[in-house]
């Protein structure tokens, strides 16, 4: 896998330079608190990696990752300067390790593939990562040498943005697990097993649309955001490959299950894949707000018999209603991004009814998949409203600030698509006020 390679890549250098000093005593009492802010959450993503390699009994990845979580807690009360450089470097290198010895544990010649543990070990592999470049953060954040804070900044902007789709791609794989019950006893006989498993599909695919629009408008230029990603994707999605591996996965995980025309069908969307890579353009503006509406719309003729009478479906009536306003009136600009700030809220309490979602069709199988997909839809909804509001928006320093919310969102949802759409759509509403 890319994972090591890529963040070898980008801390050898980190930690061989020699300029390193705390700018002040790095603990969250009195320490800068940005410092502080990325070394949380290299202890909160190595606590989620644990917990998956105890899952597949992966005991070296488990000694070193461990090992290396002291280390990143030392980091927050560190007083002596002289030994601080020394204590970041040995936690990097320590991180680096705890990458490496963890994909020790994921490896096995074994046939068919685990897709569970595969899906497992790919989103170990994306906590630690995470991890990694949250400790380059900090590294960022306590460097004085202005030279050398440039030079690791640099850096790290093109590590990550050669590999934007694919850093952000990685966590959600975790939802491959999903796919495992379903692919297994696939017969010729079993139709209804082989259509559920292309609606969770098609779920799948929801989400990793998600994860392309969530991308749009992380860095300042979004056109060549826009363009990283389309160099590994397609026009139907900005993430082909990932399709195309997924498709490799389930081949490998049915040999012998999946026959005839369902793994011809399955070559044949790999195809097709890589014949439609055509450069779709970004979306306009109109376009954002009537995709928003039309999967608000989608989502209310799911959910239609589920929660009729739900406040779920008056909030999201009461956004389809703002986002048809701005389609068909000729409204000021001031009116539209009232109008879309208020799309946003309602979306966001719709969000937040999914709980009642579950609860009615926790003993019904289809129903829950049906309450799957129709919060993809609403959480794709909201994240186009507010990227319609950043197309929108003429103040850069608005822009930037929309820009840094939806980067944020991404990291704290460590994920999960929804639960990122959540914390976008709040911190949005609590910072354009």
């Amino acid at each position: 896998m890319f994972a090591s390679q890529l963040f070898f890549s980008l801390a050898v250098p980190l930690i061989s330079g020699h300029t390193l000093i705390p700018a002040d005593t790095p603990s969250c009492a009195n320490g800068p608190a940005e410092f502080c802010h990325h070394v949380l959450i290299t202890h909160e993503v190595n606590g989620a990696a644990l917990r998956l390699l105890d899952e597949i009994g992966g005991s070296n990845g488990t000694k070193r990752l461990t090992q290396a979580d002291e280390l990143v807690l030392a980091l927050l009360n560190k007083t002596d300067k002289t030994s601080f450089r020394a204590l970041l470097k040995g936690t990097l290198a320590a991180e680096l390790g705890a990458l490496v010895m963890a994909k020790v544990d994921c490896f096995t010649p074994e046939e068919p593939i685990d897709l569970g543990r595969e899906a497992t070990c790919i989103q170990i592999y994306a906590d630690i990562g995470l991890g990694i470049l949250e400790l380059t953060e900090a590294i960022i954040a306590v460097e004085t040498d202005e030279a050398k804070k440039a030079d690791i900044q640099s850096l790290r902007d093109k590590i990550f943005e050669e590999n934007l789709c694919l850093i952000v791609l990685l966590p959600y794989y975790s939802y491959l697990p999903d796919l495992q019950s379903l692919t297994y006893p696939i017969r010729r006989s079993r139709k209804d097993t082989i259509w559920e498993l292309v609606g969770m599909a098609t779920l799948h695919l929801r989400r990793l649309l998600i994860c392309a629009i969530l991308l749009s408008p992380v860095r300042t230029n979004l056109q060549k955001a826009v363009d990283l990603c389309i160099r590994i994707g397609s026009s139907y999605c900005y993430f082909a490959v990932a399709a195309y591996e997924r498709n490799n996965l389930t081949l490998n995980a049915s040999k012998g299950r999946l026959e005839g025309d369902g793994m011809q069908a399955l070559k044949l969307a790999d195809k097709l894949v890589f014949e439609d890579a055509a450069p779709p353009k970004p979306p306009t503006f109109h376009e954002l707000v009537e995709k928003a509406r039309s999967e608000n719309k989608e989502a209310l003729k799911l959910l239609g018999d589920e929660l009729a009478t739900s406040p779920f479906k008056a909030s999201l009536t009461e956004a389809n209603k703002l986002l048809t306003r701005i389609l068909e009136d000729q409204q000021q600009l001031k009116d539209q991004l009232t109008h879309l700030k208020k799309a946003v809220r309602y979306e966001l309490k719709a969000l937040r009814e999914k709980k009642e979602c579950k609860n009615l069709s926790q003993n019904d199988s289809k129903s829950r998949t049906t309450c799957k997909e129709a919060y993809v839809m609403i959480a794709d909804s909201l994240l186009r409203t507010v990227v319609a509001y950043w197309e929108a928006v003429p103040e850069q320093r608005v822009k930037d600030k929309i820009e840094k919310i939806i980067k944020d969102g991404l990291v704290e949802g460590n994920g999960n698509p929804e639960k990122a759409v959540r914390i976008i759509g709040r911190n949005f509403l609590k910072n354009t006020e």
